[in-house]
């Protein structure tokens, strides 16, 4: 994993360091927020010290600051855990264990991991093709409850790369959509493959 080092944030005198589950806390201004840091696993809070020059930035107020869980805050072995375990329930042994070590390399190798091959198993009864919309999946007996809570998720296929925790509602719609790759809603008994056609398989036990 890529080290960034310790960088200064200027919020009321805390340090965020990229290998660390740091907490951060909000100052009463503005700060930029680097966009483009998700294939390493992190997202950063720049302001004052030396920070690199990434482009581009989300300008946010402190009151719109909500930082995603990403591997900076949780564990990166128990994020890799969930989604192992989802792969191992409901993928046969040899894809599984492909996906699995390619999981444990280094994020530019998770392209590699492909979606799609979920689909080479729809004979499984537990593996089911959606064929409604995001909404009525969300609004469905299933996931209904799930909706608000932070789920596992993970960008791979024709995504920029990248692991972490957001609402199962932005992973399916807005801006955090997950354009390819999987959600592991409860921990090897329910989660979600999503292939960039738009298509998506529910993994439920």
């Amino acid at each position: 994993m890529t080290s960034f080092g310790s960088w200064k944030t200027g919020l009321a005198g805390w340090t965020w360091n990229a290998l660390s589950n740091s907490s951060v806390r909000c100052a009463e201004k503005p700060y930029r927020l680097p966009l483009n840091l998700a294939p390493c696993g992190f997202w950063f809070v720049t302001g004052q010290g030396n920070t690199p020059p990434i482009k581009p930035h989300l300008i946010i107020k402190p009151q719109e600051l909500r930082f995603t869980k990403l591997l900076g805050v949780m564990d990166t072995h128990e994020l890799r855990n969930e989604m192992d375990a989802l792969f191992t329930k409901f993928l046969p042994a040899e894809i599984a264990s492909r996906f699995s070590g390619l999981l444990a390399m280094k994020p530019n190798r998770w392209s590699k991991i492909d979606p799609w091959k979920v689909w080479d198993v729809l004979e499984d009864p537990r593996v089911v093709e959606w064929q409604r919309t995001w909404a009525e999946l969300l609004a469905s007996p299933m996931l209904a409850k799930h909706a608000d809570v932070w789920v596992t998720v993970l960008r791979c296929g024709h995504e920029q790369s990248a692991m972490e925790r957001l609402p199962l509602r932005d992973a399916l719609h807005g801006p955090s959509r997950v354009f390819e790759g999987f959600v592991s809603v409860l921990p090897g008994k329910l989660g979600l493959a999503i292939n960039h056609d738009g298509m998506i398989c529910i993994l439920k036990a």
